[in-house]
Formats: structure tokens, sequence, C-alpha cells
């Protein structure tokens, strides 16, 4: 199945050093998954926050995913302009 083209452009992506610890033995490619489902808002957050980051894309708001994974939470923000995108940990939010 082909996905539909991204809702929005993630600008600069920038990696703060409690994901680059996290991910470092992981499979390479996972951070790419997430940020493809950032961009298609599948994250893990409840239906209201879904439809807060709706809203986001189509009035130009900062866009908030967060991803429940087995190595634990991830937040991925990308600002209202689309310039940049950070992913990071909770404790780092």
């Amino acid at each position: 199945m082909q996905k539909q083209n991204p809702l929005f452009g993630l600008g600069v992506v920038i990696k703060t050093m409690g994901v680059v610890r996290l991910f470092e033995n992981q499979r390479p490619q996972l951070l790419s998954e997430l940020l493809d489902r950032h961009v298609h808002l599948e994250d893990d957050s409840c239906q209201h926050d879904r439809q807060e980051n709706i809203n986001a894309v189509e009035h130009g708001n900062r866009v908030f995913s967060v991803f429940k994974l087995s190595i634990g939470k991830v937040y991925v923000v990308t600002e209202y302009d689309r310039s940049q995108t950070t992913v990071l940990l909770p404790s780092e939010y």
C-alpha cells in the first residue's frame, strides 16, 4: 500500500543527544519511519491530540507527535513555519 504525500514539510531535522543515545542500537531506519508517520499524522497520541494536529496542519500551527516505542517514548515537534523538526525525549521537552 502506497502512502499519500506528506501533509507538511519537516524543514531541518534536529535530534537531541538523548534521542541519539536511545536510537544508537536500533534499526537505522527507525527514525525515518517515525518521521514518515509524523508527516502523515500517524502517531500514538489520543484522539483529541490527533485532532489538534489536523487543525495545526490546516492552520499552520506547530505539529506535536508522540510515539510510544518499546525502547521509550519519543516526541517529534515540527514548528509552525515548518522550518525545523525536533526529535526529543519527554525529559528533554
